[in-house]
């Protein structure tokens, strides 16, 4: 079951300080169950994948593994916990 939390139908033309909510990284990529989800604000792009990456390096012996699924239409990144 594939659980994820993307919010949908973010509006356009406000600055990016009124729109963004920005969201602690680690701890919720450390929350991830094997097939659930989670959204990141695009703007936090670099910072979610640098995090995934260092997670994949310390969950090397667990099998730690992800996805990253980009979402134009909504400004977000989805991160899916495959392993």
């Amino acid at each position: 079951a594939i659980h994820s939390t993307c919010a949908k139908g973010e509006t356009k033309g406000f600055y990016m300080e009124d729109l963004v909510k920005k969201e602690p990284i680690v701890p919720t990529l450390r929350e991830l169950q094997v097939g659930e989800s989670h959204c990141f604000p695009i703007e936090q792009r670099s910072s979610v994948y640098v995090s995934c990456q260092r997670m994949v390096k310390e969950g090397m012996r667990t099998g730690w593994n992800y996805e990253m699924l980009e979402h134009a239409e909504d400004f977000t990144v989805e991160v899916r916990r495959i392993s």
